[in-house]
């Protein structure tokens, strides 16, 4: 378990997510943009680049964690690769089966994810 409170821990969560929310962002609409991938393969990539930065800010900052990578890190890629399949399937029926605009199916991803990625990282991942 975390060794910080519930809110101190979502605030820095926040946080950090917010650094890796700029990153995958600015991957995703550099991908899209000028280098023509689609929305859904744009958004998988953005999201390995992501990540990293929010595998060492939650171990370090936001959960404080005192171990090893070798007990969290693994616990982290599977509730990331979670995230990941939630992120794509999000992104690809917001914007391949709805027709809706790919701004739209970022910001449905942003809004589902992060919570999710929350709860699983602090009782499970950062235990």
């Amino acid at each position: 378990m975390s060794r910080i409170g519930f809110w101190v821990s979502a605030w820095r969560f926040g946080w950090t997510g917010i650094a890796a929310t700029f990153v995958h962002t600015s991957v995703f609409y550099l991908l899209t943009g000028p280098a023509g991938w689609s929305p859904p393969i744009a958004t998988v990539a953005a999201f390995l680049v992501a990540v990293n930065v929010s595998f060492f800010g939650n171990h370090h900052w936001t959960f404080e964690h005192g171990g090893g990578y070798r007990d969290t890190a693994p616990r982290f890629v599977v509730v990331a690769l979670t995230g990941s399949a939630l992120n794509f399937g999000i992104m690809y029926a917001v914007t391949v089966w709805l027709g809706a605009s790919k701004h739209l199916g970022l910001l449905a991803v942003l809004l589902i994810v992060a919570p999710t990625n929350f709860l699983l990282n602090r009782y499970w991942s950062f235990r």
